[in-house]
């Protein structure tokens, strides 16, 4: 497709962004440009308030190189330029009006002059918004967009002859084709006051100042306009008309368009803009990442659901991810109070769910996805235990590790009190007396080693094996333990069977409950009152 191209003053100055991204986005999309030759201004509103066939002159000249080109039809992406050219068009099919604007040329105008277009009728009319969205390589998901059209673009509705004069769709449907959420804007054809920028730059602040408001009120993230006079008002002079309190980012529609076309941003010219659209960009990348996220997590549950039947767990799920080509390996969640899955609480807790059931849910973040296998289901009906036990840590090497070394002296540490403790009389209260004098655990070394209701879980993976493994009052052993604050060796006395724990984990919420109940009536008849003067003095 090639056309005839007009691209009017303000593209070559306060509007380079709009005619540098309209070039690049018709060069993605083939449509070639062919400039006008020695083209000049069109005199826009200035020379069109001043003396219409001055106005009409101006346009004339340009039609009349495009048709002294072989040009049909002319294109422009400025409605001011496109209200000129087109109105200039329609006065000339007047004898009369045609003798005076030639009387002003150099070169009368030929009788037919070509028909001019909006760059945006071109893109919706003649290429197609199913085109396009075929060509969408970084799709506008994650956005919302209010589409302000501006006076011109569609008035007068006989003379410009595209789309809706009150309720224009155009740039509406571009931006649903590129995969943005448009909101409903009924201020899209409101008069910004562009005309008064200069000599009522009140009147113009004030309604550019509604127009950014409503699209706020809307959940606009931006406005997509298609008119440098329109942008002129609602970008360079939104501080104006709204203080500095907003800051909403207004795009030429081409902008956006190349964005998503999948166009360099030096191309499209998005540092020009006086409200940064980093934001926005910003929003556009992470919902493109969340989407990946979920391509890939749906991947890993396809893999998973053909994987080796004979294969179970995390066993499984390792060999999905493999198979999905995906990094990593499964990690395992005990409950899910607390982690990163908590986003699949009631798929989890969902009576019917059955070892194997897998399901791919948005972490509670939302930047991206688990995928979440279910292995079994824990009631909490199984009986707490009571131990004893004592710590002896290995010694932590200058650059922060444990040897080997370390590890064995703590070892042989611990069976030494062992020992001592089977010379003696083997109960209860002398392993206490041992805890109290050797064991390293500040949290228990002064009640005798004593750890009461244990659930599981809740201890580093050797403790808890000894704690529930099948032993009787009075059982001894040595267990390896290690966590972030410390190595080292357990000698262990099991205790005996504790109550059940959905018993323990019942008693204490209503006695946390009565608690809270208590202190709030204990309270309620008091005053409280910040103290002044405090001060945390540290090391």
């Amino acid at each position: 497709m090639k056309l005839a191209y007009y691209p009017g003053c303000s593209g070559q100055g306060t509007s380079a962004e709009y005619e540098r991204s309209t070039r690049a986005v018709c060069r993605a999309l083939e449509i070639g440009l062919k400039e006008i030759s020695d083209w000049s201004c069109c005199g826009s509103t200035p020379a069109h308030a001043c003396d219409h066939v001055l106005s009409s002159a101006l346009s004339a000249r340009n039609l009349a190189l495009a048709a002294a080109e072989g040009a049909e039809r002319v294109g422009t992406p400025c409605p001011s330029c496109l209200a000129n050219l087109k109105t200039a068009k329609h006065r000339m099919q007047d004898e009369a009006f045609r003798d005076k604007v030639n009387a002003l040329l150099d070169n009368p105008c030929p009788e037919e002059l070509p028909e001019t277009v909006s760059i945006l009728q071109v893109l919706v009319e003649d290429y197609g918004t199913g085109a396009i969205a075929e060509k969408v390589k970084k799709p506008l998901e994650g956005i919302k967009v209010a589409c302000y059209y501006g006076c011109l673009m569609s008035r007068p509705a006989d003379i410009m002859r595209f789309d809706d004069a009150e309720n224009p769709m155009a740039m509406d449907n571009i931006m649903t084709a590129l995969g943005a959420e448009v909101v409903p804007f009924p201020l899209k054809t409101e008069c910004c006051g562009a005309a008064m920028g200069i000599p009522r730059r009140d009147i113009t602040a004030r309604l550019t100042g509604r127009i950014l408001e409503r699209a706020q009120a809307f959940g606009a993230d931006a406005v997509v306009v298609a008119c440098p006079l329109c942008h002129m008002n609602l970008d360079l002079r939104q501080r104006q008309a709204v203080g500095g309190s907003m800051k909403m980012p207004v795009l030429y529609f081409t902008q956006l368009m190349g964005l998503a076309l999948g166009l360099p941003h030096q191309e499209l010219g998005f540092e020009k803009l006086c409200v940064s659209p980093d934001e926005l960009l910003r929003k556009i990348d992470a919902a493109q990442a969340a989407k990946a996220a979920k391509a890939k997590a749906d991947a890993i549950v396809a893999a998973y659901s053909k994987a080796d039947s004979e294969l179970e767990g995390e066993e499984k799920l390792n060999a999905a991810l493999t198979e999905a080509g995906i990094d990593g390996a499964a990690q395992s969640a005990s409950s899910v109070s607390g982690s990163s899955i908590t986003t699949a609480a009631d798929w989890l807790k969902d009576a019917s769910r059955k070892a194997g059931d897998i399901t791919a849910e948005v972490n509670s973040g939302e930047t991206g996805y688990n995928v979440v296998v279910f292995l079994s289901r824990d009631d909490n009906h199984y009986n707490t235990v009571s131990v004893r036990h004592i710590l002896i840590k290995a010694e932590k090497s200058a650059d922060g590790t444990y040897t080997d070394e370390a590890k064995a002296a703590a070892k042989a540490r611990a069976e030494e009190i062992l020992a001592e403790f089977n010379s003696g009389d083997k109960t209860e209260d002398s392993f206490a007396e041992l805890a109290n004098k050797y064991s390293e655990d500040e949290g228990s070394n002064t009640n005798g080693g004593l750890y009461e209701n244990i659930a599981k879980g809740q201890m580093v993976q050797e403790f808890n094996d000894f704690c529930f493994a099948e032993h009787k009052a009075g059982d001894t052993g040595i267990v390896y333990g290690e966590s972030s604050s410390y190595a080292g060796y357990h000698v262990m006395y099991f205790v005996g069977e504790g109550e059940q724990y959905s018993d323990y984990l019942a008693k204490n919420s209503l006695l946390t409950s009565d608690m809270n109940a208590w202190l709030e009536e204990l309270t309620s008849a008091y005053e409280t009152s910040v103290g002044g003067g405090i001060r945390f003095v540290g090391k």
